[in-house]
């Protein structure tokens, strides 16, 4: 007879069973903060939908990669000398500004916009090391 069953007079948990609730729980809590992410990101939306944005509309909705390029032009922008013309300007700062300006970036998530950015200055980055 363990402490266990002497303390609670219940008998002892196997750590078969253990290991089933601490799934359980984990599955459960883990459906929670799923809903509590939709719900932080229903409710983030609509806050920035107040904000008064710009709805710049491209021409041709296939040119978003080329606006996005123009975008790191912008960043890595150089002024007189070779100092960068801004101190700073990352890749968040550009997700933002498309996803508040431009139509056709306000129905994706920021984090998506900065992953089609990375992908854009790779291209760039590699396009141009093979023409030097």
């Amino acid at each position: 007879m363990g402490v266990r069953e002497i303390v609670t007079n219940r008998p002892a948990i196997s750590a078969a069973e253990i290991d089933s609730q601490i799934r359980e729980f984990s599955q459960k809590l883990s459906g929670r903060l799923e809903e509590i992410m939709d719900i932080t990101r229903q409710d983030m939306k609509e806050l920035t939908g107040s904000f008064l944005t710009g709805n710049i509309q491209l021409n041709n909705r296939n040119d978003e990669n080329k606006l996005i390029q123009l975008f790191i032009f912008i960043q890595e922008l150089q002024a007189t000398g070779a100092q960068q013309l801004f101190k700073k300007f990352s890749s968040s700062d550009i997700a933002y500004i498309l996803y508040l300006h431009f139509e056709a970036f306000k129905d994706k998530r920021t984090n998506t916009i900065q992953k089609k950015i990375s992908e854009q200055t790779e291209l760039l980055h590699t396009t141009n090391s093979h023409r030097k």
